[in-house]
């Protein structure tokens, strides 16, 4: 049996992918500034600081007015659009928005990314390598939350992070439910009801409004003509974390652009399995690139690119491992009411 990495050297190698991904976001949204393009976390930075200054980030004439005196002007170019994250990711990003946009972006990134890289290795080392995978990348270019996200999945201390991006930390928390995650998730909530009640209106109106039909969050399972219905086969693997994780993400609203995809490589446990997914995920990049890349309408195109290179590999992967892994005692009892292929079992070490 191989022994678990010690707690020393996961942190070493998070470090060194934290370092790798700061320098990699500083590179990118300095340049992507100068083009006067706009990482997703520009809008993060930009609505807490509003947050900080007393404002409503989701008035439309507060959040295309810079305040007097602001530290990074040139940040503020692109307000353009509503904002479209709920208040409890800018609760979260507001000590990264005491600093400039370039700074607080760095910071926010790097330490997500240590906290993915970190989590991904408590199964073993190899799994770091996930960390090359374009929606890690891509996570990074445009300073997403995804990274985040996994290790908040992994790390129940951390469970707060999940309602920052709830289409993303809903399954992830149904897939490992966590009392500790509940709590803290709960806790963040009522800070950021007590700082704007009506946030949640806001919130709602924005992500229902225009952007609906100019940047699409389809659900993976109405993609490929009907036949995304096919993820559901996830749920063969119902006793497994990683089976329940496929089949909620395959029904929830998503940016098919890679980064919030990125979940899904943690279905990913064997060195050979790390590859698979690795590989998999350019093989599908490289082919948008070389067959669809100049179309000028990229997100919807990019989508059945993104979604084949990281759930296809995911299901086939977790179709591959039994039905196996421990559910409620309550659901235990009822279960002996369906089929023997779809039953599962408990783990040896919790069979009567």
């Amino acid at each position: 049996m191989t022994e678990a990495p010690s707690l020393v050297r996961r942190s070493l190698l998070a470090l060194l992918i934290a370092m790798i991904a700061g320098g990699f976001v500083w590179f990118t949204h300095r340049s992507m500034m100068q083009e006067s393009l706009s990482p997703d976390s520009l809008a993060l930075w930009r609505g807490a600081r509003i947050v900080l200054d007393g404002g409503n980030p989701y008035d439309v004439a507060t959040w295309h007015t810079m305040p007097a005196g602001d530290s990074d002007p040139e940040a503020w170019r692109e307000a353009i659009e509503p904002l479209y994250y709920p208040l409890p990711a800018l609760i979260v990003w507001a000590p990264f928005a005491l600093g400039s946009f370039l700074a607080g972006s760095i910071a926010f990134c790097s330490l997500g990314a240590f906290a993915c890289a970190f989590a991904l290795s408590r199964g073993g080392l190899h799994r770091v390598w996930l960390c090359g995978g374009v929606p890690f990348i891509v996570a990074l270019r445009f300073g997403q939350w995804s990274t985040w996200l996994v290790a908040a999945a992994a790390l129940p201390l951390l469970g707060f992070l999940l309602p920052a991006k709830p289409n993303l930390g809903l399954p992830l928390f149904l897939a490992r439910p966590s009392r500790v995650a509940t709590a803290s998730a709960f806790a963040l909530v009522a800070v950021s009801m007590m700082v704007m009640p009506s946030w949640p209106v806001a919130w709602y109106a924005a992500i229902t409004g225009p952007f609906r039909e100019t940047v699409p969050h389809p659900m993976p399972v109405t993609q490929f003509a009907g036949a995304g219905v096919l993820l559901l086969l996830a749920l063969l693997r119902w006793r497994r974390p990683e089976g329940r994780l496929i089949a909620l993400m395959a029904c929830v609203p998503q940016l098919p652009f890679w980064a919030d995809q990125l979940p899904l490589a943690t279905v990913a446990e064997s060195r050979r399995e790390v590859i698979w997914s690795v590989v998999a995920g350019h093989i599908a990049f490289l082919a948008w690139f070389a067959f669809a890349r100049k179309v000028e309408m990229y997100v919807p195109v990019m989508a059945p690119y993104a979604l084949a290179g990281t759930y296809l590999p995911a299901l086939f992967m977790v179709l591959r491992r039994p039905n196996v892994g421990p559910v409620p005692g309550w659901l235990e009892r009822q279960v002996g009411l369906l089929p023997t292929w779809l039953r599962g079992d408990a783990p040896p070490t919790l069979r009567a």
